[in-house]
């Protein structure tokens, strides 16, 4: 009985492992889609062609929101091929378990827009913070940001006007991962688009009234 306990934990452990790398598109079987998507998101700094990008297209939060989706592979790769900037206040600002720091940007407020969008995705990944208590190490960002949730204390006098640059990255993927595994049907976000990885970041200066570059 003891053997068979330990077979089957050990197999449940594999099976696991596998699955967790299928899903980083790294697993011997994992879909092309998958394999993409993991591409796209290690694009790092040194030796990476093209890295930080060269040009990069100001971008609003609506242009961002109708972005095309439920596309092919070739087809989104196509568009991932840009680099963008928006301009935004951190709303939120967490660690994800991939070591990506998750940044919630919302559009600078407009009196003109009937209802408030909603913020877009975009992740500093660890090719680029390089988890420094420095550069772009986490509390500096944060306090940077001084956005309203960053699991440590907020700033006044509320979130700071900055400019994320990088590159587009459609990640269906993550919407269907919770789902699949409880046997649910797929939630779908506003969107699937996210600036990933973040290449730059700037933060307004009302001084200056100048873009600082946030340095790494």
């Amino acid at each position: 009985m003891t053997r068979l306990v330990a077979t089957l934990a050990v197999a449940l452990g594999l099976a696991t492992f596998f699955f967790y790398l299928h899903h980083l598109g790294k697993g011997p079987f994992a879909p092309l889609a998958a394999r993409h998507l993991r591409e796209m998101k290690d694009r790092a700094g040194p030796g990476c062609a093209g890295c930080p990008p060269q040009a990069v297209e100001p971008m609003t939060h609506e242009a961002f929101l109708a972005l095309p989706r439920d596309l092919s592979v070739a087809d989104y790769s196509a568009v991932e091929r840009r680099a963008v900037a928006i301009e935004g206040r951190v709303f939120e600002m967490l660690r994800a378990v991939d070591g990506d720091f998750h940044v919630e940007l919302q559009p600078l407020p407009d009196s003109t827009r009937a209802q408030p969008l909603p913020s877009i995705t975009t992740e500093i990944t660890p090719q680029w913070h390089g988890d420094a208590l420095d550069g772009w190490g986490f509390e500096r960002l944060a306090s940077i940001f001084r956005c309203d949730r960053a699991l440590v204390s907020p700033w006044e006098p509320g979130p700071a006007r900055v400019r994320l640059s990088g590159w587009l990255l459609y990640d269906g993927e993550e919407s269907d991962l919770l789902p699949r595994l409880l046997g649910l049907p797929r939630t779908r976000r506003l969107t699937e688009w996210e600036i990933h990885p973040v290449t730059r970041i700037e933060r307004w200066d009302e001084t200056r009234l100048a873009w600082v570059e946030v340095t790494r």
